[in-house]
């Protein structure tokens, strides 16, 4: 998983901005319908987030190819397997 400019994982930084908010929503003292919206937000935008990893997952399982640094276009796709090799599934090999 790629790192922010900090350091920290995409994945790190996405559950402290969901648990920070979880946070605000517990401060009384912060107007409540105004929290609720900004969580929808966040919540939507996770959602999407945490399903498009889904797919580069899903896509990796069955190609087994990985995404390279441009994404899934035909110039960004890396195989993962070695020139001249071919790993065998299953069976316990």
């Amino acid at each position: 998983m790629e790192n922010n400019s900090s350091g920290q994982s995409q994945t790190a930084e996405l559950r402290k901005v969901m648990f920070d908010q979880i946070r605000r929503l517990n401060n009384p003292d912060l107007d409540l319908d105004k929290e609720l919206k900004r969580a929808n937000a966040i919540t939507s935008v996770g959602n999407v987030i945490v399903n498009s990893v889904k797919v580069e997952l899903d896509f990796v399982r069955v190609t087994r190819q990985v995404p390279g640094k441009n994404g899934f276009g035909s110039k960004g796709i890396e195989d993962s397997k070695p020139a001249g090799k071919t790993k065998q599934l299953g069976h316990g090999k």
